[in-house]
């Protein structure tokens, strides 16, 4: 891409390379092959990011103003099209006026100014329809999410997911302190603070390079992850000599982050379906210097324990709609069928599982986890997994109360919220088998 076009014009030609390729791709591996240089390529990304956050509210808005002025939208190429999208997106969200967007577009076609002249934000009939294009998600998202929080939740819910979350990394405690840590990074030009719940975690403000890139990270000091998966793999409260069944273990985020708490007695028995996902992980553990996990290929649905674990941790597939604020293009590739379909899968793991621990006697820790926010794959999941064991209390929920904020139902465990702890949407609980 030429690196001397303005940022406008690059991000709508990005765009309709996205739109192409949508089905194959997610937005946020996309904009890591944005081929452009220096600080124009971060205003690239993020413009990309808050047109396709706000797609249903801007295109909306342009067939609005476009029906008001009897422009006939079909006369425009696809690539004009996505130049009004981001010269929409500036005078809606960025509240630029219309000349300096014209300007910035370098468009002179006066059936452009008559439709962007014709703007306005546009507003829903109903509180369904009010929310879905105020915060641009389908409105099959909200009548869903509304079954479980009020108009109000949500409206905070949606506002967060359609902001970047901030960036954390986790301290590898078996290597280094996280006061070194913080000062390696800093000497590199990193603005970073110790997070104020997890004190091996540390919050990254300001980047000077991306993370792979540092000596911290390239001495295996330290790990990128979000806030949320932290709290997961604190929920566990990992002891050295621990012996943990991590049933969806790629691509091993967590799997590395729970290994830093073990000691050379601990053992974590990694298993996904995935093979090419499991070689990808051999390189992230041979990186860390992690030799205490048993990779094992096979569908968790199916699994038969490998062991008899004191700690499990299911960090189940999901509709990852909790990283909506990661990559957006997520709530337009979604459907209700897919909340079921993961539903279906999560509760067939979570059976298999529970109930092996039941029948060979093994007390041990359980957390579910998902980065999704809808309860089907969450609240209603645990509810629906208590009432199967409630005749012989075998199955209890442990108290998390530390770790992140109230789930929607306050009973079912805890969830991280983006617009409360600046991170994905995330639900986590904490079971534990009772003989």
């Amino acid at each position: 891409m030429n690196n001397a076009m303005n940022t406008d014009h690059i991000a709508a030609r990005y765009l309709s390379l996205f739109l192409d390729k949508e089905k194959n791709i997610s937005l946020k591996k996309f904009a890591y092959r944005i081929n452009v240089s220096g600080k124009k390529r971060h205003r690239v990304q993020r413009l990309l990011f808050e047109v396709i956050s706000h797609l249903l509210t801007i295109d909306t808005a342009i067939k609005i103003a476009a029906n008001k002025t009897s422009i006939e939208l079909s006369a425009f190429k696809r690539y004009k099209i996505n130049l009004l999208r981001v010269g929409t997106y500036r005078i809606l969200f960025d509240k630029h006026e219309i000349d300096k967007v014209l300007g910035q577009l370098e468009i002179e076609n006066s059936l452009f100014r008559t439709i962007l002249l014709a703007l306005d934000f546009p507003r829903g009939k109903t509180i369904i329809q009010d929310l879905a294009l105020r915060h641009s998600f389908p409105e099959w998202m909200i009548e869903t999410l509304l079954e479980a929080l009020d108009a109000d939740r949500l409206n905070l819910l949606l506002e967060g997911l359609n902001k970047r979350p901030s960036a954390w990394v986790a301290v590898n405690i078996r290597k280094s302190s996280t006061e070194d840590a913080k000062e390696s990074l800093e000497k590199e030009g990193f603005q970073v603070e110790i997070d104020k719940d997890f004190k091996d975690a540390l919050k990254i403000n300001r980047f000077s390079k991306p993370i792979n890139k540092t000596n911290a990270f390239n001495k295996g000091l330290i790990l990128p992850v979000s806030k949320a998966s932290i709290g997961v793999i604190k929920a566990l409260d990992i002891s050295a000599g621990d012996i943990i069944l991590d049933t969806c273990s790629a691509p091993g985020i967590k799997t590395i982050l729970m290994s830093f708490y073990l000691d050379e007695t601990g053992k974590i028995y990694a298993v996904d379906i995935d093979v090419r996902r499991l070689k990808r992980m051999t390189k992230m553990l041979r990186h860390f210097g992690i030799r205490n996990v048993i990779l094992i290929q096979e569908n968790a649905r199916k699994l038969k324990l490998p062991v008899e674990p004191n700690k499990v941790l299911i960090d189940a597939p999901c509709t990852s709609s909790g990283i909506i604020n990661v990559s957006p293009d997520i709530k337009w590739k979604l459907k209700p069928s897919d909340i079921y379909f993961f539903a279906d899968i999560q509760f067939d793991i979570l059976r298999n599982i529970v109930s092996q621990l039941i029948k060979k006697g093994v007390e041990a820790d359980i957390v579910y986890s998902t980065c999704s926010i809808f309860p089907q794959e969450n609240e209603k999941l645990i509810e629906k997994l208590l009432t199967s064991y409630l005749h012989n209390l075998t199955i209890e929920i442990e108290d998390i109360s530390y770790i992140g904020s109230n789930d929607y139902y306050d009973a079912y465990g805890r969830r991280f919220y983006p617009h409360l702890h600046e991170t994905i949407g995330l639900f986590l609980t904490k079971l534990r088998t009772k003989m």
